[in-house]
């Protein structure tokens, strides 16, 4: 900016060696831009083949984008020396975006017996209740897993699936839980708790056993702590959140279906490439 040193007012993106180099056409073409565009840049594309054939035209344009550039820039000091006067800048809410350590329920069967169908559906309600109140929402396998351990089992057969599958329904028939596709949840819960799942084991630890509202609810929390902020940066610091340190594509496409998700139903909202929460 001639009036302004130190002040950018456009950026000219040209290709050449370090455009050729990118490691994929998104990064590229996309990515990079985006980018420059999140920290306020103007950005100018400038094609090599497009100036060798035609020098004189290119060089108008660039004059004429450099110009509505200029006006811009001096719009928005404008508006802003405006509204400084008026209000001031919201400070970034400083949210706690730490999430608590998943916890384990802890149940006790007495006097295991040699076969799982042998127990009652009112005793196994009973164990799967207690599970639920601590872990909800869980899914279905993560439950099975739970009660084939506290009864001293080894793996879960088509017998024991079968037995669990309608000690739950009885549970839910009672009243003490509540059933939701393929995840669990305690009656009196309406939005899941973010839960660290970080210091289990690894077998413990798999996106899809998480219920999607959970996942929403670490979405909604990072976008909170950041007021707006891309998918791409959103992503492992929903994930961190939920206690994966290491991003896989399966966790990356997870996220990223629940952002979709959640700007579906109006809980989030996408202003360019920032997002942000509706307020209700």
């Amino acid at each position: 900016d001639p009036q302004n040193p130190g002040r950018y007012i456009l950026g000219i993106e040209c290709d050449g060696q370090a455009y050729a180099s990118a490691r994929s056409a998104t990064d590229r073409d996309r990515l990079r831009t985006q980018v420059l565009e999140l920290f306020g840049w103007n950005v100018y594309r400038l094609w090599t083949t497009d100036w060798y054939r035609n020098p004189e035209r290119e060089f108008q344009r660039l004059v004429a984008a450099i110009e509505q550039a200029k006006t811009i820039t001096e719009t928005i000091d404008k508006e802003a020396s405006v509204y400084n006067e008026e209000i001031t800048r919201d400070k970034p809410i400083e949210e706690d975006i730490s999430a608590k350590d998943y916890q384990l329920a802890e149940i006790t069967i007495e006097h295991p017996r040699a076969e799982f169908h042998l127990y009652t559906f009112e005793e196994l309600g009973v164990w799967i209740t207690e599970i639920v109140k601590v872990e909800s929402p869980i899914h279905i396998d993560e439950l099975s897993k739970r009660m084939v351990e506290a009864a001293g089992l080894s793996k879960i057969g088509s017998r024991i699936k079968y037995t669990l599958t309608q000690a739950t329904r009885y549970a839910e028939q009672q009243g003490t839980i509540v059933i939701q596709n393929d995840f669990l949840w305690w009656p009196e819960m309406e939005l899941p708790i973010v839960r660290d799942r970080s210091k289990l084991p690894a077998a413990y630890r798999k996106i899809q056993l998480i219920a999607p509202e959970e996942i929403y609810e670490a979405i909604k929390q990072v976008i909170a702590g950041a007021i707006a902020i891309a998918e791409e940066e959103l992503i492992p610091l929903a994930a961190r959140l939920l206690g994966f340190s290491r991003i896989n594509d399966e966790i990356k496409q997870t996220i990223s279906e629940a952002v979709g998700k959640t700007i579906q139903l109006g809980i989030v909202t996408n202003e360019g490439i920032n997002l942000k929460i509706i307020n209700s």
